[in-house]
């Protein structure tokens, strides 16, 4: 015995009757930092955090661009009805109508598309004007860029419902004419090719204030506005 264990390989003898490890265990998804968890983390802060993104979205889809998110996802579905109809046509050999249903369901497509951008630029307005309501406190002069506009109404009414200033807000909006069923920008309904002015696609992608803008009502009339203050920029 002592023989063999001299031309034993070095550390056979000490291997055997050893036991075999166990692959080291990968940690809990709570201890994994990229996923958001702590350690620690019970149910409760989860769900905490749930209800926060829940409130987060609520605020993005329903408060701040209402009209833009709804018109983008009715544009979507019927985009995708159609797309899909036409890759039916096209499947049975059906080239014309395919492509005739093709065209229209990129026009659903691209409104979708246009409409999220639009929703998305209606939220940086709502940051916007809630850091100048929060700076300046209310004034009518903050809420007059984004008058003519019912998604810009609606992302200011959003900042200013959570400072406090929702009624008169709103009362400031009704003054000047406007009502829930003032869906369409002003002039829109007398010119629809407005969507298409460069003026109007920068405002609505760009907004920003203009110097020397001043409101208009309904039917395009100029809202007076008391002269010898500028207009506070917002930032």
């Amino acid at each position: 015995m002592m023989r063999l264990a001299a031309f034993a390989p070095h550390g056979l003898d000490s291997s055997i009757g050893a036991q075999p490890q166990r692959p080291a265990s990968a940690p809990p998804l709570r201890d994994v930092p990229h996923l958001g968890y702590s350690r620690g983390m019970n149910t409760q802060d989860a769900g905490r955090h749930l209800r926060a993104l829940a409130r987060a979205a609520h605020k993005y889809l329903f408060r701040v661009a209402p009209l833009p998110h709804a018109t983008g996802s009715v544009s979507a579905l019927v985009g995708a009805g159609m797309a899909h109809r036409s890759l039916e046509f096209l499947a049975e050999g059906a080239l014309l109508a395919g492509l005739g249903l093709a065209l229209p369901a990129s026009g659903w497509l691209c409104l979708a598309l246009l409409c999220l951008a639009d929703g998305f630029c209606r939220y940086r307005e709502y940051q916007r004007l809630k850091g100048a309501l929060k700076r300046r406190g209310f004034h009518p002069r903050l809420l007059a860029p984004v008058s003519t506009s019912r998604c810009q109404r609606d992302a200011a009414l959003a900042a200013a419902r959570e400072l406090g200033h929702l009624p008169r807000a709103r009362a400031h909006f009704r003054a000047l004419g406007y009502r829930w069923w003032h869906l369409l920008p002003d002039g829109a309904v007398d010119n629809p090719l407005r969507f298409f002015d460069p003026a109007f696609l920068k405002t609505t992608f760009l907004p920003g204030k203009t110097r020397g803008q001043s409101p208009t009502g309904q039917g395009g009339a100029r809202v007076a506005i008391a002269p010898g203050l500028p207009y506070p920029r917002i930032p």
